[in-house]
């Protein structure tokens, strides 16, 4: 699973500016099926600006309840409001039923955030965007592959060529994983 680190909250220009679309529109737009295992890791990230909200995944969860016959959990699920134990006792139900794959999960929820940061990003980035990112590398643990920070030349400066160029990498990254995810799904 993810790291458990702890950081001290930051004010990161990026956290000033909002609006999400709801989770599951953002996952059919790139044809990724939504499964209650992302929906788990989106819960409990660490990192609060980016996690899913609870009321978001009851949206979510309505909207099953409308479009199928079949979902006594998935009412369980919406039933519990804030009982947070019934709620996570339900969400596990839910997860072990559907079986999938949860380092196939974990990848799509990495691109889900990252993805996110970067609609967020405007075109005055700053070092404190690069440290944002930084430290949600450090929360992915670092997957196979991802743009190293340190082999991208120097960025101390805050020069916005290096910084512009820093960005597109870890953009491009994103790009290539979405595809990844695309083939393998």
């Amino acid at each position: 699973m993810f790291s458990s680190r702890v950081t001290t909250q930051k004010n990161y220009p990026l956290r000033q500016k909002g609006g999400n679309m709801l989770f599951n529109e953002q996952l059919k737009k790139w044809d990724f099926k939504t499964t209650w295992t992302f929906v788990y890791l989106g819960l409990n990230f660490l990192e609060y600006e980016f996690a899913l909200k609870r009321e978001d995944v009851i949206k979510y969860a309505c909207e099953i309840v409308a479009a199928t016959d079949d979902n006594d959990e998935v009412l369980n699920l919406i039933l519990s409001g804030d009982n947070t134990y019934e709620f996570n006792f339900v969400l596990k139900k839910l997860i072990e039923a559907e079986n999938a794959d949860f380092c196939f999960e974990q990848r799509k929820w990495i691109v889900f955030v990252l993805n996110n940061v970067f609609e967020k990003l405007t075109v005055n980035l700053s070092i404190e965007d690069l440290f944002l990112l930084d430290d949600l590398w450090s929360y992915f643990e670092y997957p196979e592959n991802y743009p190293r920070l340190k082999e991208q030349g120097p960025y101390s400066s805050g020069n916005k060529n290096d910084l512009s160029k820093i960005f597109s990498s870890h953009i491009k990254w994103v790009e290539n994983e979405k595809m990844k995810l695309c083939i393998e799904a």
